[in-house]
């Protein structure tokens, strides 16, 4: 929270008035948190100020401190919550999956730690921060049980909104929630997710109607979003130009291959598939001649002329409701669009962010996401099957391909924990050496020259011995060696010695 001393008081002002009893709440009193309280959460802001000064006159407001339950799972709801300031985690069983060991005293209580709180209600499904709100499913379906647990991550204050106010003031937020339902419940894509996780989908995602010859997204633009189409037909539009553009950021550069001259310099030129790629895509965008176009002209008449050269795009594909727009780049993690989509027919489509579809696809559902890459591989293949000649697609498709397979890197791992670290003695000091031993597979015995580690890390006791013996014996050798008895010479023998070794031209020291 901003230390900004007109927000503290206008938030404890907020706190105050709220704390009220509704017939002690004056109007003027209302109008002046009604701007904050519009600005808190995106609820409030296309409401009329009528409509939130009667809301804002019969709210509750109640405050729950850190660790402490706010809805259960499977009990009855009647309210929803927006959070005016603090923080709450969500946790969901799967809904087979009957707890028996949660005691009443948890009601409202503290469940402090992660570990407690995952053993209690389940998995955790995300987080929510102030403006936002959660628990209005209960009131905009037939069943009326909770199908996630809210715990506050520190101290939270929350807008109680009870059923009747809700259908009071909020009666488009209500048809549009409806909408939303139905189009999660109904697309194929979710139809493995849990109660709790589609509504978490349902409270993330934004409708929008585009109509005819409008464009969703457009190529080149940063994508920052997917789109789920709902209703509506629209067109995907390729342009060759930024094709290129976009294929040269994107794709790695060539290896130049070096070739060598008759007088011995080196030069380096582009791998010859490249080139060609790329002159095949300027054939499509290059300017018609003025012999070109007088032929297109006499050929095809004026009117096919001026289309040509109106329209450079050329039309990828054609979709309709339950395809994906902006699919392939989140898929991939192409950071812009590499195509535009233009509505030939009204158009319905609802919007999930890209943190949104980070946090509850790629990371609560990775089922959908590979079910996502299959399709994104399909709908890529058809494109170079039907323009091979822009090397964008090529690329993309690659790329798609070359994703890693799951099974694959599951054998790999397995295969990492068949190889043991074996440590061998050395010779001196009694230290050890660790080394890779060699693949095992199942059924085949070790060597037994190698020494064998148990479960422990430890030698086995018949190693040990037979190490230990080959110790004593080595020892023994070395002591029964008798290093040779060096002369021990007199006088008188050593100067005969020396006059000898001198008449041979040899000198003793």
């Amino acid at each position: 929270m901003s230390n900004d001393p007109l927000l503290q008081a206008t938030l404890q002002l907020s706190e105050e008035l709220l704390c009220r009893r509704p017939e002690e709440r004056s109007i003027d009193d209302i109008q002046r948190i009604l701007p904050w309280i519009r600005h808190r959460s995106s609820l409030f802001k296309n409401l009329e100020d009528e409509t939130l000064v009667n809301l804002i006159k019969h709210v509750q407001l109640i405050k729950v401190k850190k660790d402490h339950v706010i809805v259960r799972q499977g009990e009855k709801g009647n309210c929803f919550y927006v959070i005016l300031k603090g923080a709450v985690s969500i946790y969901a069983r799967k809904e087979d999956d009957h707890h028996t060991d949660y005691h009443h005293h948890h009601d409202m209580g503290a469940v402090r730690g992660a570990q407690e709180r995952v053993a209690y209600f389940g998995n955790e499904l995300g987080n929510l921060k102030s403006g936002k709100s959660f628990g209005e499913m209960v009131l905009m379906s037939d069943k009326k049980e909770r199908n996630a647990t809210v715990i506050a991550d520190e101290m939270t204050e929350l807008i109680v909104i009870n059923e009747e106010l809700f259908k009071r003031a909020f009666y488009a937020y209500n048809i549009e929630w409806k909408e939303k339902s139905a189009f999660a419940l109904a697309c194929p894509l979710f139809a493995s997710w849990p109660t709790a996780l589609k509504a978490l989908l349902i409270e993330n995602l934004k409708m929008h109607k585009i109509q005819f010859g409008n464009r969703v997204v457009k190529q080149g633009s940063p994508c920052n979003a997917v789109y789920f189409i709902a209703k509506g037909a629209a067109k995907v539009l390729s342009d060759p130009r930024k094709c290129k553009e976009q294929f040269e950021a994107f794709a790695p550069k060539k290896r130049k291959k070096k070739k060598e001259r008759n007088h011995g310099e080196i030069e380096e030129e582009e791998g010859e598939e490249g080139k060609t790629e790329l002159n095949a895509l300027e054939d499509l965008v290059k300017p018609l001649t003025v012999i070109e176009k007088r032929r297109r002209r006499l050929e095809y008449g004026f009117t096919a002329l001026e289309d040509r050269l109106r329209r450079r795009e050329i039309q990828a594909s054609f979709i309709g409701p339950n395809d994906i727009i902006g699919d392939v780049e989140l898929v991939l993690d192409i950071p812009e669009y590499c195509a535009s989509v233009e509505c030939v027919e009204a158009l319905e489509v609802y919007e999930l962010d890209k943190a949104s579809f980070q946090r509850l696809l790629a990371r609560r559902s990775p089922e959908t996401l590979a079910l996502l890459h299959r399709v994104v591989l399909t709908k890529l293949r058809l494109r170079v099957e039907k323009f091979n000649e822009i090397p964008l697609f090529k690329y993309l498709l690659d790329r798609a391909e070359a994703a890693p397979n799951k099974e694959t890197s599951k054998a790999l791992r397995r295969r990492s924990t068949l190889l043991p670290l074996i440590k061998k003695p050395l010779a001196k000091g009694g230290r050890w050496k660790t080394v890779k031993a060699a693949f095992l597979s199942e059924g085949q015995p070790a060597r037994q020259s190698e020494t064998i580690l148990d479960m422990r890390g430890e030698v086995s006791y018949k190693d040990k011995e037979a190490t230990s013996s080959e110790k004593k014996r080595r020892d023994q050798k070395r002591s029964d060696r008798k290093e040779p008895v060096k002369k021990q010479y007199t006088s008188e023998e050593f100067r005969a010695l020396k006059k000898k070794m001198q008449a041979r031209g040899k000198m003793i020291r």
